[in-house]
């Protein structure tokens, strides 16, 4: 398998916790990956890669190996930053990590590091009116150095091992209601953010609150990140006209990815990262069986997913 674009990783966090290992393959040219049904073992070469996705709670490690990351291709960086002291329990401080949000930003430019605040949960210490506050508090301090924000909401049932993980914090799922009531608020405080809003494999439509159903993995945006690219382009299916009135983009593919969720738009990647691996302790994660199983993972790995 030679992907053109690789996810680093929706299924742990490789930049917080696996950086020596992820230098490690690149260095070498590939990498395996495990299928978690399946457990076959598919190697991944990257010898056609033209953009690295990278995701993370945390990307301290990650810009300490900055010259490494300069010698990669095009890179983007989802940044998931919330503010859930109590449910992430591992996860750096608040204050570290924004101030790193600002760092990465500063080093690759704002249009580069994507925030995301994912999920929005509500319990019984957290009503509609504190995640709003939660989340503007962040936007105010993050919107001058991103352009695209990214969120999703707590989905307990489509994940039987999220829901079990869930027992007894009192967790619940937003309604309807409070979904549209969320999107009527932010789409307030995006007058001063003036940011890209799109949710994340979200059903309802909240168009009227300028909200997109977005994608995470977005062709137009690694058109106007690496336009410079003719390969990659060329993979995207994307021509780049000029005219009198500016660049005008043709599509000629459609690459959306038929192995994520329903809902989700992304364009095909390859992820290479392996569940049930990440300690950030978040109660809510999908890609964990468990917190402890999850750790005790982490610290019997060698590098060799």
């Amino acid at each position: 398998m030679s992907p053109v674009i690789i996810s680093v990783s929706r299924a742990t966090d490789i930049p917080a916790f696996y950086m020596k290992w992820f230098k490690k393959a690149w260095q070498n040219g590939q990498c395996y990956w495990k299928n978690s049904y399946t457990k076959e073992q598919i190697l991944v070469n990257f010898d056609k890669v033209r953009c690295v996705v990278f995701w993370s709670k945390n990307y301290a490690p990650l810009i300490k190996e900055w010259k490494f990351i300069t010698t990669l291709p095009n890179t983007i960086f989802h940044f998931t930053l919330n503010d859930y002291k109590h449910y992430e329990t591992s996860v750096a401080e608040l204050k570290f990590r924004i101030k790193t949000f600002k760092e990465l930003s500063n080093l690759v430019g704002k249009d580069r590091v994507i925030w995301r605040f994912d999920p929005l949960i509500l319990s019984k210490d957290i009503n509609l009116v504190e995640i709003l506050k939660r989340v503007k508090n962040l936007g105010d301090e993050l919107s001058p150095y991103t352009t695209r924000f990214i969120f999703s909401f707590l989905d307990i049932y489509f994940y039987k091992k999220v829901s079990r993980n869930l027992a007894g914090f009192g967790l619940r799922e937003f309604s309807a209601d409070e979904m549209r009531e969320f999107g009527l608020n932010l789409a307030k405080f995006n007058k001063e953010w003036n940011l890209d809003i799109s949710s994340c494999c979200e059903e309802i439509d909240l168009s009227e609150f300028g909200i997109k159903n977005g994608k995470c993995i977005d062709e137009d945006d690694l058109v106007r990140n690496f336009s410079h690219d003719a390969k990659l382009m060329e993979y995207l299916g994307v021509k780049i006209e000029n005219s009198l009135f500016g660049q005008k983009l043709i599509k000629t593919k459609s690459l959306k990815d038929s192995g994520q969720r329903k809902f989700c738009k992304c364009i095909k990647s390859k992820d290479i990262g392996f569940y049930n691996s990440c300690p950030h302790g978040c109660i809510y994660c999908y890609a964990n069986l468990s917190q402890k199983s999850a750790l005790e993972n982490y610290k019997n790995l060698s590098f060799s997913f």
